[in-house]
């Protein structure tokens, strides 16, 4: 978001309606807002949201001042809880246990 389109008779409505939608303190977008590195025309980034929340961006979108950036990053299909199973079984070591005969005991 940019500090100096929040428009100042509605910048504490807008930062409401911002907080809200992504669950941003209202404290912690203040803050934000409030480093000494902070102009008028700075973008200051709140919080990052998936690329395929298409509605919460186009609710953003509509509060003054906000703006999307897009970023690359990795996305793993089945969420955060099967990222470690992505790594393991992309590596070598993957290939080479599935070549060794299982042990039983």
């Amino acid at each position: 978001m940019y500090h100096g389109k929040l428009g100042e008779e509605n910048k504490e409505e807008n930062i409401s309606k911002i907080s809200n939608l992504t669950g941003v303190s209202k404290d912690f977008i203040n803050e934000q807002l409030s480093a000494s590195y902070v102009k008028e025309d700075t973008f200051v980034p709140i919080k990052k949201i998936s690329d395929s929340n298409t509605a919460l961006k186009e609710e953003l979108l509509q509060v003054p001042g906000v703006l999307i950036n897009k970023e690359d990053a990795r996305v793993y299909p089945l969420g955060k809880e099967a990222a470690h199973l992505i790594r393991i079984c992309s590596s070598n070591k993957c290939r080479r246990i599935r070549r060794k005969p299982r042990k039983r005991i």
